[in-house]
């Protein structure tokens, strides 16, 4: 591996390292100070749910947005996973590989980091929406290499 390979490969490992870490922080946090974090985003989408004539409860909002950082942080993570298992292996191994570890690592991260942080509570639920998050980015990437091969296939 030349020098240039070796530095992105490294420099993609350390950012999905970095980004299980704050997956991991974000769940070691105390039910207070999560809830703190997700009230700044419930009180800006409110209004404009309500702009657009939607009624919603605080309580509502509060569940779907917490249950919206789960998706998005596990389809986030099989992303950068795959991108980094590609270096290693194929690219359909890697398609198979990386939401296994994706969810690994929500149940590393819901039933051991937040089981032991204050006022939290692990849930097979969250587990299953991370799991949903990990799958929605391998379809985009089956979708993006079907997209990328078809148009390789009209020249």
């Amino acid at each position: 591996m030349n020098n240039r390979k070796l530095t992105v490969t490294l420099v993609s490992a350390a950012i999905v390292l970095a980004f299980c870490a704050f997956l991991f922080l974000n769940s070691a946090q105390d039910g207070d100070t999560s809830s703190k974090i997700s009230e700044v985003f419930v009180d800006a989408i409110i209004p404009l749910l309500a702009f657009f004539g939607i009624e919603s409860s605080v309580d509502t909002v509060t569940f779907y947005v917490r249950k919206l950082a789960h998706f998005l942080g596990y389809f986030a993570l099989t992303l950068l996973l795959h991108s980094l298992l590609t270096r290693f292996v194929s690219k359909k191994l890697a398609l198979i590989i990386s939401p296994i570890i994706s969810l690994l690592i929500a149940i590393v991260d819901e039933f051991v980091i937040q089981r032991n942080s204050s006022g939290r509570s692990p849930e097979w639920r969250d587990v299953l929406i991370d799991l949903s998050g990990a799958t929605a980015a391998v379809l985009l990437i089956t979708l993006l290499n079907l997209i990328k091969n078809k148009k390789g296939e009209d020249r």
